[in-house]
């Protein structure tokens, strides 16, 4: 993974942690919050798919 990759994944991580640990805009529902969260983090692998259950979103098969 190169320099610009790993910068990537790092900020990416970071911006899924903040909208875990700050709170909700008014009016905005939980899942929809998670979901920014997971779309801020959407420059990586396949780490966003694999955290779906992990956040509460539903399961992999239940999505098609």
């Amino acid at each position: 993974m190169g320099r610009t990759a790993w910068a990537g994944f790092v900020l990416g991580l970071f911006l899924l942690a903040a909208t875990l640990i700050t709170s909700l805009p008014d009016g905005m529902p939980i899942g929809v919050w998670r979901c920014v969260g997971l779309a801020l983090l959407m420059e990586t692998t396949l780490l966003p798919i694999l955290m779906f259950p992990r956040l509460g979103l539903g399961i992999i098969g239940a999505l098609r």
